[in-house]
């Protein structure tokens, strides 16, 4: 692992393709090999196809041989001489043939079973040399002659049939399996001339001779029908065809013949006529057994060719694909080294910046947590001082409500004490006139006291005129005048007193005036003072809703101060998380490009730390502090020894903008 872990990218991939490669390669070559084999195999199935069609052709000379071995035994060696050499002569051409096949190409090696019968074959065609010196010196009967050919056909049909079984190829293992069929239907029809000709040079049947001949017809009829089953549609045409020939129907004319006089005999036909039939019939037989072989041998040929090109195709293709596999292999390492190069100088890049970011975000985080804890002290300490503001609003507005009710008390007292003032005026009014009545009376009163001093004095004079008599009078009138000067003096008093009440009645009605209208003065201002008031109390009323909600405002702000503080010490934990992270991948990404074979850029070092904060941090650090930060329990204990106005100062100008 540490081996592999020490390749760059180009090698790993290289290793990673070699092994798709690898495998496409043994894929190849066992494509190859198989294609091999089969070409092999078709190879084989050719040349098993040539031995059954040699067989065949050996089954059919082997036939042919034995009919003219029969014809001259039967001439007891007078007829057929030369022309039984020459059949011995081209026999022998084809078992030669055959035999230098087996030896040069071996099919038979295939199965065992072929093995076994093929050598069983040539075995039963190297004891026919006995058979013909048999024949030749005429040492040897008709009967065991036929027995000796058909043991030796037996072996090599008996060959045609394995090949028909054994063959590996289907399509061939049908045509050869028709071509056996056929090949039995004429090597039967070779029986059955032997048979018809002996039956009618005797002109009647031997014993069990018909036997046989129902027998090779059934069998024949048999072969027929599986070879018609097995035939292509051009064979069977082509057979046919052959079957509509004059000679075909003059041998079913005159095995009708036969067949009807089987009993009795006397058939009375020569049997060169029957020959010459059933040998145009073989003949054409033969023909149509050619046409089979040659099919399949035609068949077996296509195989070979088909499978030789598979071979090739197989090759070809494969060697293609290989190497367009390894060329687009190349090509895609190639195009992902450059990719993964790109990407990974974008991400060192990328993690540079989000690095020197992370470590100016940590230490924005760390000031904005500082900054609001001492903002949530400064809060906590205007929300002491608006509390205590509040308490003496709500207290300057409970006075106000009892200086308004009082106002309001000294009010109605002030109406009373002008109502009675009023009442006063005019009761004065009342004395005024009735003391300028008096007046006006005493005056009277003088008016008639000097009328009366008058007439006293008149009386007096006039009773000094009367003398004694009027002395009486004149003492009344004495005392009259005594009365009237008393009166006059009594009015003139009364007068002067009524006068000098008068006066002070005027004086007194005149301050009573003043003092009315200084009491109306005062109830209007009283009045004013009294509406004054309760706007104060209304005021002071509002006023102290509004501290209220500044109040609960300012818990609110107190609150989302101190969650903004916990948020911003929670950033500055995440920055700093965020910094070791980006760190870490920046290792990462250093080690992704000495693996894909380049040298990491790091702009700054994992255990830096930026020099200072980010210049709107460094701003805000600049602002001068109003108020350093207490702590918590200290500042609950002091803020109520702090007076209001020096807490929040009340000024106009910090509020003008409010």
């Amino acid at each position: 692992m540490d081996f592999i872990n020490r390749l760059t990218v180009q090698k790993r991939l290289a290793l990673l393709l070699a092994v798709p490669l690898l495998f496409l390669s043994l894929i190849l070559l066992k494509e190859s090999f198989d294609g091999y084999r089969n070409l092999q195999r078709a190879h084989a199935t050719v040349d098993i196809a040539t031995l059954a069609s040699m067989a065949g052709e050996i089954a059919h000379d082997l036939q042919e041989e034995r009919s003219l071995t029969d014809a001259f035994l039967g001439s007891g060696g007078r007829l057929m001489r030369t022309e039984l050499t020459t059949q011995r002569g081209e026999t022998d051409r084809k078992i030669n043939s055959f035999r230098q096949f087996i030896a040069a190409n071996h099919p038979e090696r295939e199965t065992l079973a072929l093995t076994n019968q093929v050598q069983k074959a040539l075995s039963a065609l190297a004891g026919l040399a006995d058979t013909r010196r048999q024949v030749d010196s005429l040492s040897i009967g008709g009967g065991a002659s036929f027995a000796a050919y058909a043991e030796v056909l037996a072996e090599v049909r008996a060959t045609v049939r394995l090949v028909s079984q054994d063959i590996p190829n289907q399509e061939l293992m049908r045509l050869i399996a028709g071509h056996y069929n056929f090949l039995e239907f004429v090597m039967r029809l070779h029986g059955e001339r032997l048979l018809i000709n002996n039956t009618f040079a005797a002109n009647e049947f031997a014993p069990l001779a018909f036997m046989r001949f129902a027998e090779s017809l059934a069998e024949q009829k048999v072969y027929l029908e599986s070879f018609e089953t097995l035939a292509d549609p051009e064979v069977r045409a082509f057979y046919q065809a052959k079957m509509n020939d004059s000679q075909v129907r003059q041998v079913a004319d005159l095995r009708q013949v036969a067949i009807d006089h089987r009993f009795g005999g006397g058939f009375n036909i020569d049997p060169a006529r029957w020959d010459t039939a059933i040998r145009g019939k073989i003949r054409l037989m033969n023909e149509v057994e050619t046409r089979l072989a040659q099919d399949y041998q035609d068949a077996g040929r296509q195989y070979l060719g088909d499978s030789r090109t598979a071979l090739f195709t197989k090759l070809g293709g494969g060697v293609l694909i290989w190497w367009l596999s390894a060329m687009a292999a190349i090509y895609v390492s190639i195009g992902l080294v450059r990719s993964l190069t790109g990407i990974s100088n974008e991400i060192n890049d990328g993690t540079n910046q989000v690095t020197t970011a992370s470590h100016q975000l940590s230490a924005t985080s760390q000031a904005v947590a500082d900054s609001s804890s001492r903002q949530a002290a400064a809060i906590e300490q205007t929300s002491a001082s608006v509390e205590e503001m509040s308490a003496m609003i709500n207290r300057d507005a409970d006075n106000a409500l009892q200086a308004d009710a009082l106002m309001r008390e000294a009010n109605q007292v002030l109406a009373h004490a002008d109502e009675s003032m009023k009442k006063l005026i005019v009761s004065m009014n009342e004395i005024n006139a009735a003391s300028v009545e008096t007046q006006k009376i005493v005056k009277t009163i003088d008016e008639i006291a000097f009328q009366t001093n008058l007439l006293a004095l008149n009386a007096a004079v006039e009773a000094a005129r009367a003398g004694e008599a009027g002395a009486g009078f004149a003492v009344v009138a004495d005392e009259v005048r005594n009365l009237a000067m008393r009166a006059a003096d009594a009015a003139r008093n009364t007068s002067g007193l009524i006068e000098g009440t008068v006066q002070k009645v005027k004086g007194g009605a005149s301050l009573v005036d003043e003092t009315g209208g200084s009491f109306s003065k005062a109830r209007s201002a009283v009045e004013k003072i009294a509406i004054l008031l309760a706007e104060i109390a209304t005021a002071s009323r509002e006023e102290a809703e509004a501290v209220k909600q500044v109040n609960e405002a300012i818990s609110h702000i107190d609150q989302a101060t101190q969650d903004n503080a916990a948020a911003a010490e929670e950033t500055a934990a995440a920055a700093s998380e965020l910094s070791s992270q980006a760190e870490a991948i920046q290792q990462r990404v250093a080690g992704l490009l000495a693996m894909v074979g380049k040298k990491s850029l790091v702009a700054m070092p994992p255990d830096h730390t930026p020099a200072g904060p980010p210049p709107a941090l460094a701003k805000a650090k600049e602002k001068p502090k109003t108020k350093a930060a207490l702590p918590a329990g200290k500042a609950a204990a002091d803020h109520k020894k702090t007076e209001a106005a020096k807490v929040i100062p009340f000024e106009d100008e910090p509020f003008e903008d409010f």
